[in-house]
């Protein structure tokens, strides 16, 4: 089948691993359909002279207006082409200041971790210095600033740009919300748990960065962060840095019960149908779209105008 030949009745296409079903509909009006073009000549000037002066000026006038009516259809066509071309266009652009502001961005984010990384350098060498002198003061200041650090660090290096939406970018449309309910839903009941059990987790800036470090230092001395062990030498080594924070820890814990954390079940998707015409359809590979991409920038400007 010619890959420009449009299917001749209605057809559903469903994307594989998309929410969206393409319905395709031949918006031929219902008398023309099925209907093969006849070519027709003009007439010849012989032949045309056989006949009477009013039937001759009619057929004249006739093969004028067939004439005149193939010139505007011929305009309309060429404004047609033009107006995919200058669409293909804008898309091409658009494109690729997309990308250009994605490499930028991807720029700017390793510069910041280049600065990060040399702050928590100079932090953690202050520290050493302070511990090695017996500096009191020196030694808190330089845990303060090494515990900024130390945030800041994991906190750029966790930082993922947002992806840009790549649905014109061919017929494999990735989608987070499906691939999220196609993966089982992990939960890691020990580290909730845990964050139950220390309510100034991410709310005291010190002992969040004291505790993120102490992650990163148990992590590379071989511990399993999802361990027993793990969570029994992290919570020690916390005690003996703030052991003013946990006085009342014993008998708050022994109150409190901890609970269940159970995973959100997941659902899938509904499908959403779409109905494209076959001029969308001709139009949307003119542009080197796939119908569901298509379909879907549709629903966007619908839903945008609505």
């Amino acid at each position: 089948m010619d890959e420009n030949q449009l299917p001749e009745e209605d057809v559903n296409l469903e994307a594989e691993g998309s929410d969206i079903e393409v319905e395709i509909v031949d918006d031929t009006p219902e008398e023309d359909r099925n209907r093969d073009p006849v070519e027709v000549e003009d007439p010849h000037e012989d032949e045309i002279n056989n006949y009477s002066s009013n039937v001759q000026n009619r057929i004249r006038e006739l093969t004028h207006a067939r004439h005149d009516e193939r010139r505007a259809k011929e305009t309309a066509l060429r404004e047609r082409e033009e107006a995919i071309r200058i669409a293909q266009q804008v898309f091409e652009q658009n494109k690729m200041l997309k990308n250009q502001l994605q490499t930028g961005e991807t720029a700017f984010v390793e510069n910041v971790k280049q600065r990060v990384h040399y702050e928590y350098e100079a932090a953690k060498r202050k520290l050493i210095e302070a511990k090695s002198v017996g500096d009191i003061e020196a030694e808190i200041e330089a845990q303060e600033e090494f515990n900024k650090a130390q945030l800041q660090k994991v906190q750029i290096e966790s930082y993922r740009p947002a992806p840009l939406q790549n649905e014109f970018d061919g017929v494999n449309i990735p989608n987070v919300a499906e691939e999220a309910n196609e993966r089982p839903q992990v939960v890691d009941q020990k580290a909730l748990a845990w964050k139950e059990r220390n309510p100034w987790f991410w709310t005291d800036r010190a002992m969040t960065g004291a505790a993120l470090g102490t992650h990163e230092e148990l992590v590379e001395s071989g511990y399993d962060p999802q361990s027993d062990d793990y969570y029994r030498e992290l919570d020690s080594r916390m005690r003996n840095m703030f052991p003013h924070k946990f006085q009342q820890e014993p008998a708050r814990q022994q109150a409190k019960r901890p609970s269940t954390v159970v995973a959100a079940a997941t659902r899938s998707s509904p499908t959403k149908k779409i109905s494209l015409n076959k001029s969308e359809v001709a139009i949307a590979r003119r542009l080197n779209l796939p119908p569901e991409v298509y379909a879907k920038y549709k629903a966007q400007l619908e839903n945008g105008n609505g």
